[in-house]
């Protein structure tokens, strides 16, 4: 059933006009999918699982660099272009993300010997 902006599905009213409806408001299940998902990201929900599982791969990797731990995360996640190429920039930038927002911690970036 298509939603009305009341809060209910179309076709169904309450007892009483003006009153509460009988049936679950539409934004109660937008924020039970907000629990889940954090946000969206270049067409992926991200949630506090993915988080967690970022955390953790970078925490058993140490050493790895950015552009090597987003590498990992496409491999581990099947995260490929339609041409079947890791998406490993668009990785990159939602670790990156992540990072300045305070969800994860990166380790620091590696400079390029001169």
């Amino acid at each position: 059933m298509a939603a009305n902006y009341s809060g209910g599905l179309r076709g169904e009213r309450s007892a009483k006009k003006g009153g509460p409806s009988p049936c679950v408001p539409i934004l109660d299940r937008l924020e039970c999918a907000v629990v889940a998902s954090l946000f969206a990201y270049r067409g992926r929900q991200v949630s506090t699982a993915d988080i967690e599982f970022i955390r953790r791969l970078i925490a058993e990797h140490p050493r790895l660099s950015r552009r090597r731990l987003s590498a990992k995360l496409c491999q581990a996640w099947n995260w490929v272009q339609p041409n079947g190429r890791a998406r490993d920039m668009v990785a990159r930038s939602l670790m990156l993300a992540l990072h300045r927002a305070g969800h994860i911690e990166l380790p620091a970036q590696v400079s390029p010997t001169q």
